[in-house]
């Protein structure tokens, strides 16, 4: 059945030179911190190691900014709107978008809380920055947005964006490719249509989810899935599309 979509949608201990070889100039993170040197400085930092940094200064440019960026690095005691309220409202929007608190609240209480609130993770001030880095990366990966993998015959870079499958390059398009990140992010997991279309169209889109069906069936189409013994694609009947196991791959 095709359905129809409703429009909706620090202080820092040392500075490190590396750059990161896995992250990508289409990785935006948006950077929400009071103290303008702190958030400057990791600014700076993120920029280094190729991402695309969005500031924020307070709690409700942390909301209006938040709808078209990759990840958030959220800082709790802030004028106007704390981080346990943008927290809040951004996941009101954008379910899947991942949310790392850099705070100096540093008792184990209000880490609990920020977890417990849906933040991905909770890092103490002071920073390293070196850290932070390893860190924000492994929470990317989780969603699918950075990252190597490997599954079987099939190799994605998504730093690079280069996708081949029994060492053949394959050319997809933008949507296809995020697509595939997402699924492959975690597998075994059902995504919903509705996920899909918040994370690779975003909450404002208004078409149908019919579009996610003739976009995996291009992908597999691409991949040389089949739909009857797929390889990597699993269509779950009513609900969405999962990623195949590693242990199920051919």
């Amino acid at each position: 059945m095709v359905t129809m979509r409703s429009s909706a949608r620090t202080t820092v201990s040392r500075h490190a030179n590396r750059s990161s070889a896995i992250a990508s100039d289409s990785i935006r993170i948006l950077v929400v911190e009071d103290d303008e040197a702190s958030r400057q400085f990791i600014s700076r930092f993120l920029r280094r190691a190729n991402y695309d940094v969005v500031e924020a200064r307070n709690g409700r440019e942390a909301i209006a900014n938040g709808q078209d960026v990759d990840a958030v690095l959220l800082d709790v005691m802030m004028p106007e709107l704390d981080g346990w309220d943008v927290l809040s409202a951004l996941r009101s929007r954008r379910p899947n978008l991942p949310i790392i608190f850099v705070t100096a609240l540093a008792d184990p209480e209000n880490e609990l809380r920020g977890l417990r609130l849906g933040g991905d993770d909770y890092i103490r001030k002071p920073i390293d920055l070196d850290v932070l880095l390893v860190r924000l990366q492994s929470v990317l990966d989780r969603y699918g947005v950075s990252g190597q993998r490997v599954h079987g015959s099939l190799h994605i870079d998504l730093a690079s964006r280069d996708v081949t499958v029994d060492g053949e390059t394959i050319e997809l398009t933008r949507t296809e490719f995020d697509l595939l990140a997402i699924l492959s992010g975690q597998p075994g997991r059902v995504f919903t249509r509705d996920q899909l279309l918040d994370r690779v169209w975003g909450s404002d889109f208004s078409g149908v989810d019919r579009v996610v069906d003739v976009r995996i069936s291009t992908l597999r189409r691409k991949l040389g899935d089949d739909g009857r013994q797929p390889r990597f694609i699993t269509s779950v009947r009513g609900i969405g599309y999962r990623f195949q196991q590693p242990d199920h791959e051919g």
